[in-house]
């Protein structure tokens, strides 16, 4: 049986030197790799076409913590607390 390759998605931080890097907990790859998967990491800000043709290549996706999801997008009211939105991701 092949080994599963497994998708995770990974969070942007802003650099001192105002740049985004994609960063992700070495947390996850190690799980997906001691339950015998291959983790790939996936980027943020890919287009919706992009995002198919990638998931169709993958046997599973973890998904990671992170911001909120903008409550907008869904006709709800921002709420004080809702913190990290990161559109992209």
């Amino acid at each position: 049986m092949p080994t599963p390759i497994i998708g995770i998605t990974a969070g942007r931080v802003l650099s001192p030197t105002q740049v985004y890097e994609h960063t992700l907990s070495d947390k996850y790859v190690t799980a997906v790799r001691r339950a015998g998967g291959l983790p790939v990491i996936l980027p943020s800000g890919l287009e919706n076409g992009q995002i198919t043709e990638l998931l169709e290549k993958l046997d599973g996706v973890l998904l990671t913590g992170g911001g909120d999801i903008d409550p907008q997008l869904f006709n709800g009211i921002p709420h004080p607390r809702v913190y990290g939105i990161d559109e992209p991701r």
